[in-house]
This record gives C-alpha cells, structure tokens and sequence, in this order.
C-alpha cells in the first residue's frame, strides 16, 4: 500500500520553522493583531478607536520549537497568548495521555478563557513550529472593559469557539475515520481563509502522522489508508507537509461540513 513520504511520518524535532518567521515578518510586522482584528470584525464592526486599542496592546513575541509546551494545566496566568503563526493546541492529560481538545489557527487567542480564570483549565502546546505573541491579561482586560463594542467581539468568538468543541464532540464519536479527516480539513480551511490565509485552498500542516491521529481519534495506520483514501478520489493532495484541496465540493460532501457553526450573528 503506499504510503506518506517519510518526511510526513517523522516526529519532528525541528528549530523553528525560518520559513514561518520570514512569513511573519513580511506579512505582519507592524501589524501582529491584523488577524486578531480582521477575525473579531467578523462578528462585529470595529471603529478605529476599539481597533487602535488592540493595536496599541504590548506584546513580546515568541519562536515556539516543535511540540513545545507553551502553557500547562493550572498556571496562574498573567499573559495571553495571541497565535501569529501555526498551530497551537489544548489538552488534557488523562491516564498517562494527552487528549487534544481544540486547535488553534492565527489569530485566535489560545487561552481566551484566561480572562476570565487565573488558572488555565488546560494544556498548550505548539503542534509543529508555531509563533506567539504575549499580551499582558490585565492590558487586555483594560482595553474589552473600555468598549461594550470590543468586549460583545470577543464574546462573540467565545461563542464560536464553544461551536467549535461541539463540532469536535459530534465528529469524534459520530463521524467515520474519512468523515472525520475530511471534517478536519474543512474546517481548517475555513477558518484559515476567514483571516486570510489558504484563499488557493493550500494548507501548509507540518504535522505528522501521529498529530493527525490524535486530532481525529483513529489510528495512525487508519489515518493513513484515510489519507490515500482521499487522494485517490481526487479530494486532496498531501505531500510535503502541504496539503491542497483539489475538489472542496467532495470534501464537504464527505465530512456532511456545513460553515454555519463557525459564524454568529450579533
């Protein structure tokens, strides 16, 4: 049976990614909270002056190894951590493993629930290269409590990131192996396009086998005949760490994806 390049299968232990950072510097340097921003005026129009108080946050930004820990279960929190680049997930470890709960893609704030508790509920860990930057949690607070506009935004995104999960629970213990793959890819997609990346419907995953696995609930070897499964439909294209969506129609129709979800309304 063939199998993924042996590139794909490898546990990376890579520095980070040069190629992510020159990505970050030419597209977001002088604006890290473009993304940020262009996801929150999804849900809600920003005047310049809520805009300007995001923009205007300091933050430190971080090159994020391989599989890195960024944040463990119960840490008292003072910062937020904003992802420019990659991916970011959350677990919690149960019985000696580490169960994925969400994924994280740029833009989203991955421990948004630290407004709230001091005490982060769960893990995060880099899931291939990632960058992040770090917000001070009470600049942030400062600056929702001056604009009602703001804070209802980022209300809003706590909305959708609970559809998010209830999407995940429903895939997990409803959807077959290739729904769910499919699933996956879909709603990456999405939501990377919503805050302008993969418009090509080319996604850059450096992950392995065995991230995919876990993100789906299958085994790798599954995960694999899934993969090929995909490509030979005509569905998807993976090689290199990259994955292009040759047919979105079938790869919707597959994982029964619809968007709505991942949109709210004011």
């Amino acid at each position: 049976m063939e199998r993924l390049a042996q590139r794909d299968l490898e546990h990376s232990t890579d520095r980070p990614d040069q190629a992510a950072a020159f990505r970050f510097n030419m597209l977001e340097s002088g604006r890290p909270y473009s993304r940020l921003l262009r996801k929150l005026e999804r849900w809600r129009s920003l005047p310049i002056e809520d805009r300007n108080l995001i923009s205007n946050l300091p933050l430190t930004v971080k090159n994020i190894p391989a599989y890195a820990k960024i944040a463990y279960e119960g840490d008292e929190l003072s910062e937020c951590c904003l992802v420019l680049d990659g991916f970011v997930c959350e677990h919690k470890h149960v019985a000696a493993y580490d169960e994925t709960i969400a994924l994280h893609v740029p833009g989203d704030i991955a421990d948004l629930q630290a407004l709230y508790h001091r005490k982060l509920r769960y893990s995060l860990t880099a899931l291939g290269p990632a960058i992040i930057a770090r917000i001070p949690r009470t600049l942030l607070l400062d600056a929702l409590n001056a604009s009602p506009r703001l804070r209802h935004a980022f209300e809003l995104q706590i909305v959708v990131e609970g559809a998010i999960l209830r999407e995940r629970i429903v895939s997990l213990h409803r959807r077959d192996a290739t729904s769910r793959v499919a699933q996956l890819l879909c709603d990456l997609t999405y939501r990377l396009q919503s805050v302008g990346i993969a418009a090509d419907y080319t996604l850059n995953i450096p992950w392995t086998q065995a991230d995919l696995a876990r993100l789906t609930g299958i085994s790798i070897v599954h995960t694999n005949r899934v993969v090929q499964r995909l490509r030979r439909i005509g569905a998807i294209e993976w090689a290199n760490k990259r994955v292009e969506i040759r047919d979105w129609n079938a790869l919707t129709q597959i994982a029964e994806f619809s968007p709505a979800y991942l949109e709210t309304t004011p």
